[in-house]
């Protein structure tokens, strides 16, 4: 079963409204630099009726995949992971 795990992002704001995030920082304080962006797709998160987009980016060397979910009904938006093991190394 997966988990999602909601985590600090430091994210640059583009003029142009992008978001693009720069590092992240896990609940037990581990913290890793964003070496590069490599695909932004938004999407429907339906069971909420929110949106949600998923931004591949680079981690210590390997790819994986960060959640910005927005326009919850009553929430604010927020940054996830799925399934985050301890070493993202």
């Amino acid at each position: 079963m997966e988990n999602k795990e909601y985590i600090s992002v430091v994210a640059d704001y583009m003029p142009d409204g992008a978001i693009r995030p720069v590092s992240i920082t896990f609940a037990d304080g581990s913290s890793f630099a964003v070496t590069g962006l490599i695909s932004v797709i938004h999407m429907s998160a339906t069971k909420r009726n929110g949106r949600e987009t998923r931004y591949c980016v680079k981690l210590g060397g390997r790819e994986h995949n960060l959640y910005f979910e927005d326009a919850a009904p009553n929430k604010p938006p927020r940054w996830f992971v799925w399934d985050y093991c301890q070493h993202v190394g």
